[in-house]
């Protein structure tokens, strides 16, 4: 079946007959009357049919097996009429013995040919099974470097293919099979240059005329008639390069007619891989729908998320792909050879051909080459980049920096002995042993220079928290701020506020919110001191301690730290328009906690004007504003307009998140809720099911759950089914009553469907009861008199 990731694929040929050649085996196409009539069973020349595998613009392709050999099978590839069938033969007749001698374990290769009874040629190859190679890559949600690791395997064939004077002409992923094992496998070797439509000389790798190409993979001399080299096959692998690292291909091509795809191609400039990542995918279905794929679903599929992404791609792989695309064949890479190797020195970390040879981008290659060699992982990046930015930042100019940037350059030779092999004996050495050992020997700076003692924790317990190792974390950070106070006395010192900031962040994951929400504003105000009100990194800790704040059950204060912090960032330079539209939300839901509805309402409608504007409607965090107004609605009473609400943020849900999200349960409960006002009881339930049903698997305690279950029992009582609708209720606000504070919103909601539920049954006393705890809670906010929620 055709890739997820390459719906157009039908698409892309361009209408002048015999011009182009589709995809072999994969993404099956239009029936076509000259290959219909092969049947299962039948024999060409002495090949047995078995079944048809696929249809391509050239023809159709079968598995086959030799009459005298059962138990090797093959691809038997009929071309239809109208490819010159003298010629293909003539040629293929005279390439036989080239085409032979390419053995190579990425290549199938082509055995054997000649023509049907009907004359029409065919050509007989290894027969592969494998996924092609970006559905074998998205669907096991391949890393970068996994990916760049197939992509040489690849590379390899190619060259060996050049180095045999053949040129594929045809690269794209249907042509690229992926075994079960990883084997990637190049189908379709000196098939396009035997349907070339002019003659071409052995020795000679070039050739003039129209050619067989898929216009979208094809390369911008394909469309000329200009010679042919390997040089073509080197663009056309850095189409395929950017396309299995971003999910996009570098020009917008798919849906175009023939001009637009040969001036995208010849004239427009490639974007770079690194400059895709936030764009939405657009897919077109098999039934001819079109879908867009979130940049989140797109960097899952590489098993990250849209901004590490980024920065994996921004650098040598965007110049690598650069390099692969120029649009002049002599300023690409020179051979295929060469353009692997560059994604060889890449992945070990050596400055590469594609970048200019500056001293800084050395220096750093040198440092990653000497980091990735230990194989201590992800966390050294973390230590190395820390180390170095820190260091430059802090103590550069000074006599004094010149020393401590030594002291770290020891420092770090002496961590890196701890993976040695021959210290290691063979052992692998993981990232916490690193840093383990690293926590050890920083013990030496503690009392020297508490300043570079405070740089060292602060990078280390970073890493640690990244990895999740929050009681390594929290000991570093607690001992280097107690030495830096002791070291600084009463002053004020970034190092300080720093270390502050991180120990807070630390003791919020454990869960301690009082003492976080102390470090946070002890932090802040040194900020505040130190950079002044407006810095970014200031109202980064102004957002984060207001986000306590609101845990802890201080709305009032969480609110105006967030309003100061909005004002904040309209004025900082250059705009943040993305957290603008954030805060904007967040100030919405914060009105929501404060039961304040006319307010989150008006808050929420700004921050949807907002996210309309950035992401488009069709984007997961537009369907949260939405789903926020539905629930400000509901509380106000216009139900009608809150179902709305419910509805347009469910469709972009459906449209973008898979069956199962949690987010598209907790949207089916909110419109469950508002069916459930208006009295359409068996609609709710059955909306209000589903979320119970999907929500209590994966997270049974969660408030979510317990707000859905809450919905389900008010839906079941609206039908009368009051035992099993009490059952819920109860089990569901008892839920609601452990996790949230006194009086939250929801908590006063399940309370009011309880109090629904004994009304409708006539338990007067238990409606009471409950009744009494609601009237309660609104003395207490100042709503006597509020909506029903």
């Amino acid at each position: 079946m055709p890739s997820r990731r390459q719906p157009t694929r039908r698409q892309g040929k361009l209408a002048t007959a015999g011009d182009f050649v589709e995809t072999p085996v994969a993404g099956l196409v239009t029936d076509t009357e000259d290959t219909r009539r092969v049947e299962s069973g039948q024999r060409i020349g002495p090949y047995r049919i078995i079944k048809l595998l696929g249809r391509g613009g050239m023809g159709a392709v079968y598995l086959a097996v030799r009459e005298d050999d059962f138990e090797k099978r093959v691809a038997l590839k009929v071309i239809k009429r109208g490819m010159d069938s003298d010629e293909i033969i003539r040629r293929f007749e005279n390439e036989r013995q080239i085409l032979a001698e390419l053995e190579h374990p990425n290549v199938a290769r082509l055995l054997d040919g000649g023509t049907t009874d009907d004359g029409l040629p065919y050509f007989v190859m290894e027969y592969v099974e494998g996924e092609p190679i970006d559905q074998y890559c998205d669907s096991r949600k391949l890393s970068i470097r996994a990916r760049l690791e197939i992509f040489l395997k690849v590379c390899s064939a190619l060259h060996a293919s050049h180095q045999n004077l053949v040129v594929h002409r045809d690269l794209k992923p249907g042509n690229i099979l992926i075994a079960a094992d990883g084997t990637p496998k190049l189908l379709d070797f000196g098939i396009a240059k035997l349907l070339d439509t002019e003659s071409f000389d052995r020795e000679d790798p070039t050739s003039r005329g129209p050619r067989p190409m898929t216009p979208e993979w094809a390369s911008p001399e394909q469309f000329f008639e200009g010679p042919i080299t390997t040089a073509s096959d080197v663009y056309t692998c850095g189409v395929l390069l950017f396309y299995l690292l971003s999910g996009h291909k570098p020009y917008r091509v798919d849906g175009r007619g023939t001009l637009e795809i040969f001036r995208a191609i010849c004239d427009d400039e490639p974007t770079r891989p690194s400059a895709v990542v936030f764009d939405y995918l657009k897919v077109r279905r098999s039934e001819g729908t079109e879908i867009r794929l979130p940049p989140e679903e797109v960097a899952a599929a590489r098993g990250t998320h849209p901004r590490s992404l980024h920065r994996r791609l921004r650098g040598d792989l965007d110049s690598i792909v650069s390099k692969a695309l120029r649009k002049e064949p002599k300023q690409r890479y020179d051979s295929i050879e060469r353009f692997a190797e560059d994604i060889r020195r890449h992945l070990a970390g050596l400055p590469v051909a594609a970048r200019s040879g500056t001293f800084a981008y050395t220096a750093s290659r040198f440092v990653r080459r000497h980091r990735g060699a230990l194989g201590a992982g992800l966390a050294m990046i973390f230590l190395i980049a820390f180390f170095t930015i820190a260091m430059v930042a802090q103590l550069r100019e000074t006599r004094r920096a010149l020393e401590r940037a030594e002291t770290v350059s020891g420092f770090l030779e002496d961590l890196f002995e701890a993976p040695d092999p021959d210290r290691a004996k063979g052992k692998e050495v993981t990232a916490k042993e690193i840093l383990d050992a690293g926590k050890i020997k920083i013990r030496d700076y503690r009392d020297r220079d508490p300043l570079l003692y405070g740089n060292l924790v602060t990078t280390m317990a970073d890493v640690y928290q990244k990895l999740g190792i929050l009681d390594e974390a929290r000991p570093l950070l607690e001992d280097a701020v107690a030495v830096l106070r002791q070291d600084l006395g009463r002053k004020d010192h970034s190092m300080l506020a720093i270390a502050v900031n991180d120990l807070a962040a630390v003791v919020f994951q454990e869960g301690d919110y009082d003492r976080s929400a102390v470090l946070f504003r002890e932090a802040l105000d040194m900020k505040i001191r130190l950079y002044g009100e407006g810095a970014s990194d200031t109202v980064n800790t102004m957002n984060n301690l207001a986000t306590v704040l609101r845990i802890q059950g201080d709305l009032e204060a969480s609110e105006q730290l967030h309003l100061r912090g909005f004002e904040l960032l309209q004025d900082l330079d250059p705009p943040q328009p993305e957290a603008v539209a954030g805060v904007l939300s967040t100030l919405g839901t914060l009105m929501l906690d404060k039961q304040d509805y006319h307010e989150a309402e008006r808050r929420l409608r700004q921050a949807l004007e907002r996210h309309r504007a950035l992401y488009g409607s069709d984007h997961t965090d537009t369907s949260t504003v939405y789903h926020n107004l539905g629930i400000a609605l509901e509380g106000r009473g216009e139900l009608e307009d809150a179902e709305k609400h419910y509805r347009e943020a469910l469709r972009i849900r459906e449209h973008l998140l898979a069956e199962g999200h949690s987010s598209i349960a907790s949207t089916r409960a909110g419109l469950a809720s508002v069916l459930v006002a208006v009295g359409r009881h068996e609609e709710a339930e059955e909306l209000a099911r589903k979320a119970f049903d999907t929500l209590r698997g994966p997270s049974p305690d969660h408030w979510r759950t317990a707000y859905a279950q809450t919905v389900l029992g008010s839906a079941l009582a609206g039908q009368s089914e009051f035992p099993e609708a009490e059952a819920m209720l109860l089990a569901g606000h008892q839920r609601l009553v452990a996790i949230k504070r006194p009086c939250d919103r929801y908590v006063l909601g399940a309370q009011q469907r309880l109090i629904d539920l004994y009304r409708g049954w006539e338990q007067l006393e238990d409606a009471r009861r409950f009744g009494e705890l609601v009237d309660d809670c609104r003395r207490q906010i100042g709503r006597k008199n509020a909506t029903d929620i």
